[in-house]
């Protein structure tokens, strides 16, 4: 009977993992290259209000403390290392297309030290299926709306497009 049990525990967490591919552009407009998206599981509301009442208080150093102790998802380019990111953030969100998928951690762009919230934001737009396109904000705000989550608030600099995004078995 605990065998049993144990089985139905399991699956779900077995099934939480995502793997997606897609192809990217590349930053220097020479064309497109291959990224694989590993997504191990999403950001809980607990975690997602931690971070926004951190944010709101102004204590960066508490943000980011609780922020890189997060670890949801990964995004590897395989023909080269340009980016090869851990994401700390992973929400999935209902959208007109089917789900809209953010995955956020800090941008390169930010030193340490500084008292600045950008952030790298990969925004995929899928149907149910796991198939559509995205997009990666290498310089970019998030905010908390009322109702809950997170979200894009802005971004600073020309958005990589992804296409032919499609899960992978």
């Amino acid at each position: 009977m605990a065998s049993i049990v144990m089985a139905f525990v399991l699956i779900p967490l077995l099934e939480a993992r995502i793997v997606l591919s897609g192809r990217i552009s590349r930053s220097d407009g020479t064309g497109l290259e291959n990224v694989r998206i590993v997504i191990d599981g999403y950001s809980t509301p607990d975690e997602i209000l931690a971070l926004k009442q951190l944010m709101i208080s102004g204590d960066a150093d508490g943000f980011y403390r609780a922020f890189r102790a997060l670890d949801k998802a990964q995004m590897q380019m395989p023909a080269t290392s340009a980016l090869n990111a851990h994401f700390n953030v992973a929400v999935e969100q209902p959208s007109e297309k089917g789900i809209r998928i953010l995955l956020i951690t800090e941008s390169r762009n930010v030193k340490a030290g500084q008292n600045i919230f950008l952030f790298l934001v990969a925004v995929l737009d899928l149907d149910k299926d796991y198939k559509g396109e995205g997009r990666i904000h290498y310089v970019a705000r998030i905010k908390f709306p009322p109702q809950g989550g997170i979200d894009l608030d802005t971004y600073m600099t020309v958005p990589n497009e992804i296409s032919n995004i499609h899960r992978v078995k």
